[in-house]
């Protein structure tokens, strides 16, 4: 090949063969004025030709070692990273994964561990919630009417778990992480999240309101 990957030696000859043709082109000939233009605009398409191979080879690299890399798909560490997740103040880790440009919706990846809680909130939006990788988590929601629904959000569907739910506008909601591993999740709201339309709830609020559902309400709150 023209260039190799220590490209001193191919740089001294494309010089020398560049000189040459510089040399050539005052020659008083018209043919081997023209043939000499004719040859640089081979050259030069060959150079590009080259460097557009050096690049898909490269991309072709990129893939194969991003493909070679140990499985991180199933460890927690590895989404984080991936993901470039961060620590939510309701609890877990997220990352937005989508903001449309006029404030419409947002989307955001959103993981617990085990034992690891959503605090009890409240959005002034639906949220769609996604599964999408790990085990299942529960999704605990007190509606406007105060009715306590239990969502298992997961792949297992053939014993009642679901693969999205919408947890709707003006419901109190948390979510736990129960199984072994973690569970890794989508949530899309409208319009697009803010923490001007973020409430968390206090646990003393809560059970003064609902005291029926103690136990859930506990497990759903900051100890304070």
């Amino acid at each position: 090949m023209y260039f190799t990957k220590d490209n001193t030696y191919n740089d001294i000859r494309d010089k020398s063969l560049n000189q040459w043709l510089s040399d050539l082109e005052a020659h008083e000939d018209i043919v081997v004025h023209g043939g000499v233009k004719l040859a640089k605009e081979y050259l030069q398409y060959l150079k590009d030709q080259n460097l557009k191979l050096q690049e898909e080879i490269q991309l072709k690299n990129d893939y194969l070692k991003k493909m070679a890399r140990p499985n991180m798909k199933l460890t927690v560490e590895g989404y984080k990273k991936e993901l470039n997740m961060k620590p939510h103040e309701e609890g877990g880790f997220f990352s937005q994964s989508y903001l449309e440009p006029d404030g419409q919706y947002s989307s955001i990846y959103f993981l617990l561990e085990t034992g690891e809680v959503s605090h009890f909130h409240q959005l002034k939006g639906d949220e769609i919630w996604y599964y999408h990788d790990g085990n299942s988590l529960d999704i605990y929601e007190i509606t406007p009417d105060g009715q306590l629904n239990k969502i298992s959000l997961g792949k297992n569907v053939a014993e009642g778990e679901v693969l999205q739910y919408c947890v709707k506008k003006g419901s109190i909601f948390g979510s736990i992480m129960k199984n072994k591993g973690f569970s890794l999740v989508g949530c899309m709201i409208s319009p697009a999240f803010t923490y001007e339309h973020f409430k968390l709830f206090s646990r003393e609020e809560l059970l003064k309101k609902y005291p029926d559902y103690k136990d859930v309400i506990i497990a759903l709150t900051y100890d304070e």
